[in-house]
């Protein structure tokens, strides 16, 4: 059996001419698409079939059948051996990988291979989510600027953590995250004793350290080190020493030492890179303070009012006052921002409704509320209070 494996680039290249090689104990060609080189194929001939993946069929749900691969060995090998590779070619391009997109075929090279392969190709590509976030995010950024504020050493820090994370290079992911946490709140020392003391004599740092223990909690490594031990152990000055004393070795480790860091040995770091992601979040937040200025609210909905970007909510609700046996009917209006409704935006209205609902008379139960957008007559919520004495003679209809 020939098992093939196609790693895609994270951006396609043009190499004027090429051909197959062997490599890796295999063949490695560069797949060409439109003159542009845009992935390597490495391909190993002779593979038994024992490493093709297994189907089982499941009779329940909307799964149909689970797929077992065999080949993980050879996979983790043959990926950490181009990487290693291209950090020749990365001496003088920037040339990457894409991460998580590979493409695996399982050939027969025999009559007798043929039906022992059930799965013959599986692509594989991670997809990056798209992220929702809601205009008045942009309009404050805009207006703190304007202002003079800026929060962009920060936010590069964390940009980079951020992506490094999430591209599994865990020790740059650390390093960017504590480069941070230095520059803010490590008064200048960069002698390990000095330093450490240092962030335990900052209240503020300990804030959010303990904000970023909480939050790394939820999300577990995959491989577990000292690291995971430590963090979860909640222990603020504990967990500083620990820090500190991995900082020296990612930032100063000699390739002479025994236990010199490898760029192939990511998982050590993980739980590190975890933690710094959620300290450094945690000091973003924080610097982003001055777009959630009061003023700035107001701010923007004056905005919205002077482009003419408003949607108002109606809410029309029954209910009934304590101990009378009919409903009575009400109604509540809101202005919003913007030139439709979202479901933010319905959310909000629903917690607003609720609260000027309560604070209206709180001896009196509510039944149902129906909220619209007055200019379309689109539905934006709708709810109903469950109540036994709810149906009475006489009494208005419930909503629907």
């Amino acid at each position: 059996m020939k098992i093939s494996y196609t790693f895609d680039l994270q951006s396609p290249l043009r190499v004027p001419d090429h051909w197959p090689i062997r490599a890796f104990g295999g063949t490695v060609t560069l797949v060409e698409n439109e003159g542009l080189v845009s992935g390597v194929k490495i391909s190993f001939s002779g593979q038994s079939v024992h490493l093709a993946p297994t189907l089982t069929k499941l009779d329940q749900g909307r799964i149909k059948a689970n797929i077992t691969f065999r080949d993980g060995a050879l996979h983790k090998d043959v990926e950490q051996r181009l990487h290693q590779a291209l950090s020749f070619v990365q001496c003088f391009f920037p040339i990457e990988l894409a991460l998580g997109a590979v493409k695996t075929e399982f050939e027969a090279e025999d009559d007798s291979e043929k039906a022992a392969i059930e799965l013959h190709e599986f692509s594989r590509r991670n997809q990056t989510p798209t992220t929702e976030i809601s205009f008045d995010m942009f309009s404050r950024a805009l207006w703190a600027s304007d202002e003079g504020f800026d929060a962009s050493f920060i936010a590069s820090l964390n940009v980079q953590a951020r992506n490094s994370l999430s591209e599994e290079r865990y020790i740059n992911s650390f390093r960017y995250s504590f480069m941070a946490i230095e520059a803010e709140y490590g008064n200048g020392q960069f002698k390990s004793d000095k330093l450490k003391a240092a962030l335990k004599n900052s209240s503020d740092f300990r804030r959010v350290l303990e904000r970023g223990i909480e939050a790394s909690g939820a999300m577990p490594s995959r491989i577990r080190t000292s690291s995971d031990d430590i963090v979860e152990s909640g222990d603020v000055d504990a967990v500083i020493d620990h820090i500190v004393v991995r900082r020296g070795h990612y930032f100063h480790g000699n390739r002479k030492k025994r236990d010199a860091w490898l760029p192939n040995a990511q998982g050590e770091a993980e739980a590190l890179a975890i933690l710094g992601v959620n300290i450094l979040s945690a000091i973003a937040v924080e610097h982003a303070a001055p777009m959630f200025d009061n003023k700035l609210s107001k701010r923007h909905y004056d905005e919205a009012v002077w482009s003419k970007a408003q949607v108002t909510l109606v809410v029309i609700f029954h209910y009934r006052r304590r101990n009378m046996p009919f409903l009575d009917r009400g109604k509540l209006q809101m202005n919003y921002p913007g030139n439709k409704p979202s479901p933010l935006m319905g959310l909000d209205a629903l917690k607003n409704f609720i609260t000027e609902f309560e604070k209206g008379d709180p001896l009196c139960e509510l039944v149902d509320a129906k909220c619209i957008d007055q200019a379309t007559g689109f539905e934006v919520f709708k709810i109903g209070i469950p109540n036994e004495t709810t149906s009475v003679a006489g009494a208005p209809p419930v909503l629907s």
